[in-house]
């Protein structure tokens, strides 16, 4: 007969194959943020350094802003004038319509001059343009003041995520203009990804 062969007996299991790579790369950032200035103007202070982390919302840097306040000031006043403007326009337009209702009443009892009551007429017209202006004066002063409150907001440099200062590119007093570059960076790093090279064997 023929010779038995020993082998060795395993016993067929189901389970999990595992293939591992190792590649080298970078760890990136899914969002990076630059924090740039909305209006020209010198830094008064940066308040991050590289590796700060800053919540949402958090100032980074102001620009000087004692103009850009005076400004705001002045908007404001003038605002002030045009409302006392408005006032003084109503008083006058209510006077006027006092005026052309009583030389309407004498005229049809014919005590006044067709005349007379031509020039209240007008004088009640001009009283209604005077008012018309001064209520755009008002808008107009309420607009510019309005502007001069959004600039004076600019002037702080807010991060609009919560992370952590990967770029700062300015010191206080340097002169900053609108957009690039950034004052800062700001990086989520909560979640990263890998960038790396992968042949097409792999």
């Amino acid at each position: 007969g023929s010779d038995a062969v020993e082998v060795a007996v395993v016993s067929a299991a189901r389970g999990d194959i595992e293939a591992s790579l190792t590649i080298s790369g970078s760890l990136a950032p899914h969002s990076r943020v630059g924090v740039t200035a909305k209006v020209p103007g010198r830094l008064e202070q940066v308040l991050v350094n590289l590796g700060d982390r800053v919540q949402a919302g958090a100032t980074i840097a102001t620009i000087e802003r004692r103009e850009v306040a005076a400004q705001v000031d002045q908007a404001a006043a003038a605002v002030n004038v045009a409302r006392a403007g408005l006032e003084a326009a109503e008083a006058g337009l209510a006077n006027a319509a006092q005026e052309i209702a009583r030389a309407r009443a004498l005229f049809e009892k014919g005590a006044l001059p067709r005349q007379r009551l031509d020039a209240a007429e007008a004088a009640h017209r001009a009283a209604t343009a005077q008012r018309d202006l001064a209520i755009a004066t008002v808008a107009q002063a309420q607009a510019a003041e309005r502007h001069a409150r959004e600039v004076l907001r600019d002037t702080t440099l807010s991060s609009p995520i919560a992370g952590v200062i990967v770029e700062r590119n300015f010191d206080v007093g340097t002169l900053v203009g609108r957009g690039e570059p950034p004052v800062a960076v700001v990086a989520d790093i909560r979640a990263l990804k890998l960038e790396a090279g992968v042949s097409e064997l792999e």
